[in-house]
């Protein structure tokens, strides 16, 4: 059976039953579903990284790397998928091997592991950059627009 777009609702099972964690939403969307066929499908929750831990590896891991070695955020953050997380695909084209990088689908726990890496490798090449546990810090709250432009000056205007 072919599906076309979809949605997701967050539920969970409890003594053999099935409940819906936002059940008049789901009801105010079936109310506006037309009459006809649907497929219903159950899969495991994965967990998905935390922003606190986004915040760290971003903040912090890439940071580090970036100002170690004078690349931008966005190059030292592919730097590291590709030293840290390689993935081995196949050219169709011209059958050869090429390995790329990758970070966005991985679980919590995989995702952990991976900023672990990071830290070794940055340490094994960056001599010996030291990059704190994510305990060992706190991400600055980020600078709210109204204080940017409130303090923002033309200066020199003709």
């Amino acid at each position: 059976m072919k599906t076309g777009p979809g949605f997701t609702a967050a539920v969970f099972i409890q003594g053999g039953q099935l409940f819906l964690r936002n059940f008049v939403g789901f009801q105010d969307l079936v109310r506006r579903m037309r009459d006809g066929d649907y497929e219903l499908t159950l899969a495991a929750h994965v967990e998905t990284r935390s922003d606190k831990l986004n915040k760290y590896y971003h903040g912090i891991v890439v940071a580090a790397v970036a100002d170690y070695t004078g690349y931008d955020h966005a190059d030292a953050h592919e730097l590291l998928k590709l030293k840290c997380n390689p993935k081995i695909i196949i050219n169709h084209a011209t059958g050869e091997e090429e390995t790329i990088g990758g970070s966005t689908v991985l679980p919590t726990a995989e995702f952990q592991a991976y900023c672990e890496r990071c830290k070794w490798w940055a340490a094994e090449h960056c001599d010996g950059l030291y990059i704190p546990d994510p305990n060992e810090f706190e991400v600055p709250p980020p600078v709210e627009a109204s204080a940017v432009v409130r303090d923002f000056k033309v200066v020199g205007r003709t």
